[in-house]
């Protein structure tokens, strides 16, 4: 959970500000993601946070326990790189 995620090299992404989305681009099969909520949350803090450092965060930020964070947040890390978009 110490690790850092980073963009793969195929994607392209940006926050919509006014829609609170994350939108990424995967230029290696094409697709769209779009992230809201909690994913979007957890999308910006781990561009400069490793995993661990936002488990943290997200339970001080809503006061939930630390095993429904890190499997929320594992669970959308794998998903993300299972889909080509995040590399641990």
């Amino acid at each position: 959970m110490d690790k850092r995620v980073r963009c793969s090299k195929f994607i392209s992404w940006q926050i919509e500000p006014n829609l609170e989305f994350v939108y990424i681009f995967n230029h290696k099969n094409s697709q769209w993601i779009y992230l809201d909520g909690i994913s979007k949350i957890i999308w910006e803090k781990l561009m400069t946070s490793s995993i661990r450092e936002v488990c943290k965060e997200i339970m001080q930020e809503f006061d939930v326990e630390e095993d429904v964070v890190s499997e929320d947040i594992l669970e959308l890390v794998d998903s993300l790189v299972e889909e080509g978009v995040l590399e641990i």
